[in-house]
């Protein structure tokens, strides 16, 4: 019900929006590229056993994103448009007390946003993304409405922020959560980067294009499963920290396109089980030592 309100709201409020551009001329055009992958990551998490138990899991997770539409020349009036489909499976093994229903796990979402840019260097977006994700065994507990609205503020070349909030009522832990980003270039060849959960401190090296930096990142997923003791949302959480490398391989004239790869540890990873009410009680939890990080991945989202 939460989940119905805030879309509602949210949708409400984009029609008013919209509605003061509603004489402009609306455009629709794909990316250049067509409708081919324009970002795809692998991770992978090596076995780590239970602090306080037999137990003990390790996961790796597949990640690629589809454009719908071109956000620089798709829009009305003031504002653009930007829709994906962003996929996410999910491969987990456990053993020993801790057991999951089913290994390969999925997400898939589908993110509308409005963009609105203003005077200034500021920014406005809002946005709607229905989600799936389950083990496989249709359930309605798997389908969410969560979406987000964010405003960034551009104060120089060398420093930008956004602030905002995210929703996803029935997924979500607390249902609707703060959202906050910074861009800072301290100096010529340093970059600071923190979006939500993603903390990077990288610096430019004598070959064009290449960082390398460090990074401290929190990343799982969560999802509907079946259990013999029914539809249980089931929450892997993991904070990652290591060293990073970008490659922007992009010719003149083009938008970055970068290649990644990270690689360093775990230091907490939590997977619990939860019932589906208002604060998602807990009714079981498993807390994890450390294992190994690696991870690689290309962005042509830019």
């Amino acid at each position: 019900m939460r989940g119905f309100k805030y879309s509602v709201l949210l949708v409400s409020t984009l029609s008013v929006v919209m509605a003061q551009d509603a004489e402009s001329e609306w455009e629709y055009h794909l990316p250049e590229t067509g409708l081919l992958p324009s970002a795809f990551f692998v991770r992978y998490v090596s076995n780590m056993g239970e602090r306080h138990g037999g137990s003990s899991m390790g996961w790796q997770q597949y990640e690629l994103t589809v454009p719908f539409a071109d956000p620089r020349r798709t829009g009305c009036g003031d504002w653009y448009v930007n829709a994906a489909l962003d996929v996410k499976l999910t491969h987990v093994q456990a053993s020993g007390a801790l057991e999951v229903p089913q290994e390969m796990l999925h997400m898939m979402r589908l993110p509308v946003s409005l963009i609105h840019p203003m005077r200034g260097g500021r920014r406005l977006i809002m946005a709607l993304a229905p989600t799936v994700t389950g083990d496989g065994t249709w359930d309605p507990h798997c389908f969410d409405v969560g979406g987000y609205v964010n405003y960034a503020v551009e104060l120089s070349d060398t420093l930008s922020y956004s602030v905002g909030a995210a929703f996803s009522p029935r997924l979500m832990q607390y249902g609707i959560i703060p959202a906050f980003s910074v861009h800072w270039k301290p100096a010529e060849d340093w970059v600071v980067n923190w979006v939500g959960y993603d903390l990077r401190v990288m610096r430019q090296m004598g070959v064009e294009g290449l960082s390398v930096g460090v990074f401290a990142s929190g990343m799982g997923g969560y999802w509907s499963v079946h259990t013999e003791g029914g539809e249980r949302l089931m929450r892997i959480r993991t904070l990652a920290m290591g060293v990073a490398l970008e490659y922007d391989f992009s010719c003149p004239g083009q938008t970055k396109r970068i290649l990644m790869a990270e690689l360093g540890s775990t230091v907490a990873t939590t997977l619990d089980y939860c019932r589906f009410t208002r604060d998602n009680e807990r009714v079981e939890g498993h807390h994890f030592h450390p294992g190994f990080y690696v991870a690689a991945g290309v962005d042509f989202r830019f």
